[in-house]
């Protein structure tokens, strides 16, 4: 019996970080599955934690799986994503799924943006069309109603062997040092814009989570059929949390949100073999 880590790509760092957190803390070495060439089956009561990766391989029927490649898939791709957390009750923002409405949303609204994407599968804001009232809309594949935002974070979700969903990290987004955003930079909220994620203030206060938004982050992760992901959620003006996308290979370039997951995927181990 043993762990592996099945990434959406092998130079994945957050995978590799994964994997020899996970070899520390039990003491044999966690391998990463190769996406080419591997030979990996499986024996009974192995666990596979996938990684981001949408392409589904054959496994022995006894192994586990955290994330099937089917739910991986539709979690990231955007449009399909928000369909299916608005049909099962998550509280996405206001979207449309072809031009017709986006201009119709424009004309019933003048101050509306809209986010207008092409690119289902991107990041970090890459091919987003800010269009405004008067714009020409084009004929994109999603355009997402623009929501006026007081906080944004990040909430990382795990289930265990029991099927208990729980929050086990959070950060916040916040201007890299403290510097207010220009309009721009306050309509698409990237790390080239000068956004991070942050466990801390500016100004060296902790940073404290909406329980709503934590709420939500859950909800969103079971409505994808995921059993761990980590969820962008955004509070509005008036305190309405929204949930934007599951991402699911997060970075886990800081210990703590490494350690998460790590500490969660263990225990699901232990209760799988304890079942």
């Amino acid at each position: 019996m043993s762990i592996k880590v099945y990434p959406y790509k092998m130079a994945s760092a957050s995978s590799k970080a994964l994997a020899l957190n996970l070899s520390e803390d039990i003491g044999n070495r966690v391998f990463r599955i190769k996406l080419n060439n591997s030979n990996y089956y499986g024996k009974p009561g192995d666990l596979v934690v996938n990684w981001g990766n949408s392409t589904a391989r054959s496994y022995h029927p006894d192994v586990h799986v955290m994330n099937k490649a089917g739910a991986i898939a539709a979690a990231s791709h955007k449009r399909s994503a928000l369909v299916v957390m608005k049909e099962r009750g998550v509280s996405v923002p206001e979207f449309h799924t072809d031009s017709i409405a986006a201009c119709q949303a424009l004309v019933a609204n003048e101050d509306l943006v809209l986010y207008g994407r092409e690119l289902m599968n991107s990041s970090s804001g890459k091919g987003i069309k800010i269009i405004r009232s008067g714009d020409d809309v084009g004929d994109l594949r999603l355009y997402v109603e623009g929501i006026q935002i007081s906080h944004e974070y990040r909430i990382h979700v795990m289930t265990d062997y029991e099927g208990c969903f729980t929050v086990i990290d959070a950060i916040k987004k916040r201007r890299r040092t403290g510097e207010p955003a220009n309009e721009e930079q306050k309509l698409i909220r990237s790390h080239d814009n000068g956004w991070i994620f942050a466990r801390n203030n500016a100004d060296g206060s902790k940073i404290t989570i909406s329980p709503l938004a934590q709420v939500q982050a859950i909800k969103a992760v079971k409505a994808l059929g995921l059993d761990f992901g980590a969820v962008d959620v955004i509070l509005s003006s008036d305190g309405t949390a929204y949930v934007l996308e599951v991402n699911t290979a997060p970075g886990l370039t800081g210990k703590s949100s490494c350690q998460a997951y790590t500490d969660g995927i263990l225990k699901f181990y232990k209760q799988m073999h304890e079942a």
